[in-house]
């Protein structure tokens, strides 16, 4: 019998998705992604002899004259690690989407090691305790958490959404002096927080000393991992090294919830040697994914959908 892809409600995908999955794949992050794009958001199964093969979250938007675009970001979450059974995931979902453009953004699953990869992260192995994680920092790096936990600084941890706009300022600041833009800032996260149930859990970390906020971090803490998300901290937290004071909090907590990685989120050691020696420094491993996997609509749709993108991103540069 060959696989098959159906339609599922949430409630169904998020007990498949349980401890599993990157996420991006979970409801409240993925409705409120598709939201800010005029998407829809729906979740698909794949089976075969009633066994399932594969979860997918998938965000829908229908181009005017131009039919439907579908996106799977980092997933399907597969099932089952059978040969081909991600070849066989992937033909019965575009079977079930139609005469649609699919894409998929693969999800992180690949030490780099050298490789070229489209995007990069380091993943911070949590499932050996504290001491270990600790043990495995860059002698500097640990130094400098230790110097941040002598200086009297008060660690808030908060799924409020209002608690994620705090963070905003530092986070503009942050943006206006590094010259780069944020499609999904602390105000897109609050929306998640709200939207958040059961295993999917948005958190804000802020650090703060005398009343006045010197660092915060968002973070997502889905499935069996902790993912880095926005950081900012300002002058006086740098030099009181309250950024990682904040690292060690969101280590902490998923290690109280049973976590057993940590997603450090992208790194570019070229354009921002910074940010990359600050996480190259924790030890972990450096991951990337594959990039990109684009299965066009057919014929001449397939190929007016290909150049409006391209007319897109060249109107965001």
């Amino acid at each position: 019998m060959t696989a098959k892809a159906r339609w599922i409600d949430e409630a169904e995908a998020l007990h498949i998705l349980a401890r599993s999955g990157s996420w991006r794949q979970y409801p409240a992050y993925a409705a409120t992604a598709a939201q800010r794009v005029g998407a829809s958001s729906r979740y698909a199964l794949v089976s075969r002899d009633n066994q399932a093969l594969a979860v997918a979250n998938i965000r829908s938007k229908q181009v005017p004259l131009l039919g439907a675009s579908h996106l799977i970001s980092h997933g399907p979450v597969m099932l089952s690690s059978a040969e081909n059974d991600w070849d066989h995931s992937i033909a019965s979902l575009r079977d079930l989407l139609g005469d649609g453009e699919l894409r998929i953004d693969t999800a992180i699953r690949t030490p780099i090691e050298g490789a070229q990869a489209s995007y990069r992260t380091i993943i911070l192995d949590l499932s050996h305790g504290a001491e270990t994680v600790n043990a495995g920092f860059d002698p500097k790096w640990r130094r400098d958490l230790a110097r941040g936990t002598r200086e009297n600084l008060h660690i808030r941890r908060s799924s409020k959404p209002e608690d994620f706009l705090t963070l905003q300022p530092l986070l503009a600041d942050l943006a206006q002096k590094k010259g780069f833009g944020i499609t999904q800032d602390c105000a897109f996260f609050a929306q998640a927080a709200q939207k958040q149930t059961g295993d999917e859990r948005f958190f804000v970390h802020l650090i703060s000393r005398d009343g006045v906020l010197l660092s915060g971090h968002i973070g997502a803490f889905s499935g069996n991992c902790a993912t880095y998300l926005i950081g900012a901290t300002t002058r006086q937290g740098r030099d009181l090294r309250a950024s990682y004071v904040a690292q060690w909090a969101v280590i902490e907590t998923a290690l109280e919830l049973g976590l057993t990685h940590y997603d450090l989120g992208g790194i570019d050691a070229h354009e921002n040697p910074d940010v990359y020696r600050f996480k190259r420094r924790m030890g972990g491993v450096e991951m990337g994914n594959s990039g990109l996997l684009i299965f066009p609509a057919s014929g001449l749709r397939g190929k007016a959908l290909a150049g409006l993108r391209q007319l897109y991103q060249k109107a965001r540069a």
